[in-house]
């Protein structure tokens, strides 16, 4: 199965937006990025129940800098 997350560079852009996002009903897990790409930074991983979609879009209304989506199979 893949599973889709929303990137972030810094764990403070990751919680900012988590925050946001279980403010406005959708929950969402921050974590270490479990693929990482070392050149952009220490890359942290927002997995969202739900629509990714509508999440994305709440974070860039909120002008909370992102690194875009990413997939990877979890071995499920």
């Amino acid at each position: 199965m893949n599973t889709e997350y929303i990137k972030f560079s810094t764990q403070t852009a990751g919680e900012q937006a988590r925050r946001l996002l279980q403010r406005n009903g959708i929950a969402c897990t921050l974590r270490r990025n479990p693929n990482p790409n070392h050149k952009e930074g220490c890359s942290y991983a927002l997995f969202v129940r739900g629509n990714i979609k509508q999440a994305l879009r709440l974070i860039e209304s909120a002008n909370i800098s992102h690194l875009g989506t990413e997939s990877y199979r979890d071995g499920r």
